[in-house]
């Protein structure tokens, strides 16, 4: 019986993680909390132990709760208590995956969540108002509906296209992780990695193609005898959009996002510069403040360090809410040098493969809330899996 509980709970578990932000009750967030319910219960019911060697890391997550500036005694967080757990969520969301770890379940779960996206994305594309009434039953305000779907993109069970674009690429890394490990087949890992790439270019989102693109220079280096099949995909593609270019940049805003870089004069879509923007502020935040601010963290501090800086002025509008897109950023306002820090010990402890290191670092630089669980499963991905394979071996022996 405790262990059927636990395969249900599990099964739950990889689920909430693979669709964050769908709740029964959507709250004011983007990021639903349906994630941290199952794990306070996996922990509650004792389903794991916390060892001797996770005390750092719940030292931190603690500590995180209580770090404040002492020079300053203002105390109005600026994003909110919400951002402030981030760090506490993150951290012990980390060690309860890897201790409820189960190989089996985890490829079920990812497969079976691909196969959901990619039915619902193909309904949404071609039966937008349909699919929207229902989506807006389980996911908070959708804002790609109003723009229309036809420049904007579809944003299946996110937010936003970009947020699901990049989701896509996250789970796409996944699956890559698991042929390297030999745990599917190549047949299976090309037609969830071909689901994936139609949903990116189905998403319009100028980050998810900025992400593919990153993924395919990636093994174009890794493993040079593919690039003889490579490179001709990439100039055909090329030589195709050059018949009617300017119709395909009218209609899908990833690819107008991306080549408006080309003349930043007349550049109207700044979705793409605004997180490179807040991203670099974190570092000027750094410098100003290299123990960050604690829960003492207040906007008219970031206004200041914006205003002393002609770079930072002429992008940002201080007379507007200034909030950020960059989570590193915000936690580098929070903790400072810390967030770097604890960062590095995450990686050297858990030693992430660089694409899923890279990619829990972009997500957290440039698309997703501190507390998205995809960031940190990317960062424990390979240490949970070799344990498993290492368990399995040491089984047969």
């Amino acid at each position: 019986m405790l262990n059927s509980t636990k395969s249900i709970l599990t099964h739950f578990f990889y689920y909430t993680i693979f669709f964050p932000f769908v709740s029964i009750f959507p709250i004011g967030t983007d990021l639903q909390p349906i994630f941290i319910i199952i794990m306070i219960l996996l922990i509650v019911l004792k389903y794991i132990t916390f060892l001797q060697k996770d005390k750092y890391l719940i030292i931190i997550a603690l500590a995180s709760l209580i770090y404040f500036n002492p020079f300053s005694y203002d105390l109005i967080p600026f994003k909110g208590f919400g951002a402030y757990l981030s760090v506490f969520i993150s951290l012990f969301f980390l060690l309860v995956y890897s201790k409820t770890f189960n190989k089996d379940i985890f490829i079920t779960v990812l497969k079976r969540s691909i196969i959901i996206y990619f039915i619902s994305s193909l309904i949404f594309n071609f039966f937008p108002d349909y699919f929207s009434a229902f989506q807006l039953n389980f996911v908070r305000a959708v804002n790609s509906i109003d723009s229309g779907i036809s420049f904007r993109g579809i944003s299946t069970y996110f937010t936003e296209p970009g947020l699901f674009g990049a989701h896509m690429v996250g789970l796409m890394v996944l699956i890559i992780g698991l042929f390297n490990n030999k745990l599917i087949k190549a047949r299976v890992t090309i037609t969830y990695v071909l689901m994936l790439t139609i949903m990116i270019i189905l998403s319009k989102s100028g980050m998810g193609y900025l992400y593919l693109l990153f993924i395919l220079f990636y093994f174009m280096y890794i493993n040079k005898t593919k690039v003889k099949i490579i490179i001709p995909l990439i100039l055909s593609l090329s030589y195709l959009t050059t018949f009617n270019f300017e119709y395909l940049l009218d209609l899908n805003r990833g690819i107008s996002a991306l080549f408006s870089f080309s003349d930043l004069s007349t550049l109207t879509d700044t979705s793409i510069l605004k997180r490179v923007y807040d991203f670099i502020l974190g570092f000027y935040i750094l410098i100003e403040h290299p123990f960050g601010m604690g829960f003492n963290f207040d906007v008219s501090n970031v206004i200041e360090i914006i205003k002393s800086s002609s770079f930072l002025g002429n992008f940002y509008n201080i007379n507007k809410k200034i909030g950020f897109v960059s989570s590193l950023s915000l936690f580098f306002a929070y903790y400072g040098i810390f967030t770097v820090l604890v960062l590095i010990y995450i990686i050297k402890k858990y030693k992430p493969t660089f694409l899923n290191a890279f990619f829990a670092l972009a997500f957290l630089s440039f698309s997703f809330s501190g507390a998205y669980p995809l960031i940190w499963v990317l960062l424990v991905q390979e240490f949970v899996l070799r344990q498993n394979l290492y368990i399995k071996k040491n089984k047969l022996l």
